[in-house]
C-alpha cells in the first residue's frame, strides 16, 4: 500500500501544473490530454479560471501569447492566442499567469512542422493512433504499455478512449507525458469528472482538413447529451462545415439513444467516420441503422489495449493494419 502511495504521488507529480491530486489547476485548456495542434502563425482557444497572461515555453524557446479575450457566460476565461510565426516545430508547456499567481500544463501546444504545399490542400495525408484504455482492469501498466506503443514515425497524433475510476486518471496522466506524439483523451466518465481532470466531455478539435468531434457518451449512451444540448451539436458542427471529413469519437456504442438523435446523427448531420472506444452489448449496432442516407459512414469499435493506426487521406480514413470489428 505504502509503495502504491508513492507511485501515485510520483505520478502526479510529473503532471507539471496540475495539482498535486493531478486534477487541473487555474489552467484549463489546452491541456496536455486535450492539447492544440497549430501551426506557426495560426490561432487557439485557451480557457482559464481567470484573466492572466499566456506562455509558450519548451527548452530552446520562450513565446508571448497576447490573449485576445472573449465574452463568456459560464464563468470561464476564454481567449484567442496566436502562435509566432516563427515558432519552432515541438512540443510546448502552456504557461498562465495572474499577479503573484501562475499554473503550466505541459505538452499542451504542438507546434506542427509546415506542411508542404499542396495544389489542393484537401490531399493532405496523415496517420492517428488510436487506443482504448480501461483503467478498472486494475492493470497500471496497460495504460503505459499501449501508449508507448505508438510510433510516432506512422501517427502524426494519438486519440486516447479511457474508461476506468478516476484514482487511475493520475497514472494514465503520467503514461501520456511519456509520449512523443500529441494525445486527445476521449473520457467516459461523469461532466464534473471530466472537467476536473480533462475537460468537457463535449468537443471539437482539427487536425489538417479533418474535424474531429467527441460526444459525450458512455454505458447510459448519448440521448441526454444531445437531448438537453442539441444547440453544442449544432455549434461544432457550423465550425466544420468546410472540413475534408467529420470523424464522430465515442466511448461507447450504446444502445440508450432516441430516434431522433439517431436521426441527427447518423442522416441529418452524419459523421463520415465512427470511432468507438468500448461496444456495451451486440445489439448495439442497432442504434446506427439510420446511418447516411447517401453513403453509409464507417464505423470502427476498437480492441482493448492494442493501438490501431489509421490512415488518412483524400478518399478515405480507415485502419492502415488490419481493420478492428465494426460496432
Amino acid at each position: 500500500m505504502i509503495a502504491r502511495a508513492l507511485v501515485i504521488s510520483i505520478l502526479c507529480a510529473s503532471a507539471f501544473g496540475r495539482t498535486p491530486e493531478g486534477t487541473l489547476g487555474a489552467l484549463r485548456l489546452p491541456n496536455n490530454a486535450r492539447p492544440a495542434m497549430v501551426h506557426a502563425g495560426e490561432p487557439f482557444v485557451v480557457e482559464a479560471l481567470r484573466r492572466g497572461e499566456f506562455r509558450a515555453v519548451n527548452d530552446t524557446a520562450e513565446y508571448p501569447l497576447a490573449p485576445e479575450w472573449k465574452e463568456s457566460g459560464d464563468g470561464v476565461a476564454r481567449a484567442t492566442v496566436t502562435v509566432p510565426a516563427d515558432a519552432a516545430p515541438g512540443a510546448y508547456t502552456l504557461e498562465w499567469s495572474e499577479g503573484d499567481e501562475g499554473d503550466r500544463n505541459t505538452r499542451a501546444v504542438y507546434v506542427l512542422p509546415t506542411a508542404v504545399e499542396q495544389t489542393n490542400p484537401f490531399s493532405q495525408q496523415y496517420g492517428v493512433a488510436c487506443v482504448s484504455i480501461d483503467l478498472n482492469e486494475g492493470d497500471s501498466k496497460s495504460a503505459t504499455t499501449s501508449i508507448s506503443a505508438i510510433d510516432p514515425a506512422r501517427a502524426q497524433f494519438a486519440v486516447l478512449f479511457v474508461r476506468g475510476d478516476e484514482a487511475h486518471f493520475a497514472e494514465a496522466l503520467a503514461a501520456l507525458d511519456a509520449s512523443q506524439v500529441p494525445t486527445v483523451v476521449v473520457i467516459d466518465s461523469t461532466e464534473t469528472v471530466a472537467q476536473r481532470w480533462f475537460g468537457s466531455r463535449t468537443f471539437m478539435f482539427r487536425y489538417g482538413p479533418d474535424a474531429f468531434i467527441a460526444l459525450a457518451t458512455g454505458a447510459d449512451g448519448l440521448g441526454d447529451e444531445l437531448g438537453t444540448g442539441p444547440e453544442t451539436f449544432a455549434r461544432l458542427r457550423r465550425e466544420c462545415k468546410d472540413a475534408r471529413r467529420t470523424v464522430g469519437l465515442f466511448a461507447h456504442a450504446g444502445e440508450a439513444m432516441a430516434m431522433r438523435n439517431e436521426i441527427t446523427l447518423n442522416a441529418d448531420n452524419a459523421f463520415h467516420v465512427g470511432l468507438y472506444g468500448a461496444a456495451v452489448t451486440a445489439p448495439a449496432t442497432q442504434a446506427h441503422a439510420w446511418a447516411g442516407w447517401f453513403e453509409p459512414a464507417k464505423d470502427y469499435t476498437l480492441p482493448a489495449n492494442r493501438v490501431v493506426v489509421f490512415a488518412a487521406n483524400r478518399i478515405k480514413l480507415e485502419p492502415a493494419q488490419p481493420a478492428p470489428k465494426s460496432p
